[in-house]
């Protein structure tokens, strides 16, 4: 029997550890069956509904990836035919790309920033409607 308590060590029939109802692990130490049972019975997979069966919360909302060099902006693939894109973090950068994500019809951005580099875009969304 292979499971995650033990890495897979198995005693053999001759060992007289597993005839006395142990195990060993990699370590060598010993490990009663009850306790594998137990452990094994709760670390069942849990099952997830697919991502395609969650409730959408925020359709028109894109993601936006703040450095100081780059931010790189992620809107809902089917808005645009290259969803992805890198944008400088100049003046004129910003201001396209906050028109973008209106061409996009974008209201709503997730923001992740290093530094205080998410200050002008977000003062940019907000001027333009758009919740950072």
């Amino acid at each position: 029997m292979d499971d995650v308590m033990t890495g897979g060590v198995c005693g053999t029939a001759d060992d007289p550890a597993d005839e006395a109802g142990f195990r060993s692990d990699q370590a060598g130490a010993l490990i009663p069956h009850a306790l594998v049972a137990v452990y094994n019975a709760r670390s069942t997979p849990h099952r997830q509904p697919a991502l395609d069966a969650r409730a959408c919360v925020h359709p028109n909302a894109a993601g936006l990836d703040i450095g100081s060099e780059a931010m790189v902006v992620a809107v809902p693939p089917d808005r645009d035919s290259q969803p992805v894109r890198v944008f400088l973090p100049f003046t004129t950068d910003l201001h396209a790309l906050v028109a973008w994500l209106l061409t996009c019809g974008i209201d709503t951005v997730a923001m992740e920033s290093t530094g205080v580099f998410w200050i002008p875009i977000s003062d940019l969304l907000e001027a333009t409607g758009i919740v950072p």
